[in-house]
């Protein structure tokens, strides 16, 4: 069974209202476990309602997934806000914290910290963001 092609939204009735149940694709976090999903502009949950998208994510413990890649997989926006996970540096070569992060460049990232944004010059920084660049620059393509 292919769920993505045989699932077939269900439809609940109370009342004048209708309801619709559907099928969201989900990742465990690698870090918390929890499970993760993406977040998206525009959603089909309409923030009025009580059981809004947030209200609903909470009840059972699911999570946005963040951009953070810690040894290839994506861990939770939890996780990556907290500093569970680490990532290594691509100028001082040291795992981080995720909470560390100064900036990430291309798919899968590439991550600059915090310390060495603080410590290293404008021109060390600058060429450093610059060769990361020019290395993913056809990553999105």
């Amino acid at each position: 069974m292919d769920i993505d092609e045989d699932f077939k939204p269900k439809i609940y009735r109370q009342g004048s209202y209708y309801y619709v149940e559907f099928l969201l694709r989900a990742e465990k976090c690698p870090c918390c476990g929890k499970y993760m999903v993406e977040e998206h502009q525009h959603g089909v949950f309409p923030y009025y309602c009580r059981g809004n998208q947030e209200s609903q994510m909470e009840k059972s413990g699911i999570v946005f997934i963040s951009f953070t890649e810690v040894d290839g997989k994506r861990i939770c926006i939890e996780c990556n806000d907290s500093g569970k996970a680490d990532i290594k540096c691509s100028l001082c070569e040291k795992r981080k914290k995720t909470d560390m992060v100064e900036e990430s460049i291309g798919w899968p990232p590439d991550y600059l910290c915090k310390d060495c944004y603080k410590t290293v010059t404008a021109k060390v920084w600058d060429d450093k963001v610059e060769e990361l660049n020019e290395e993913h620059q056809y990553d999105f393509e």
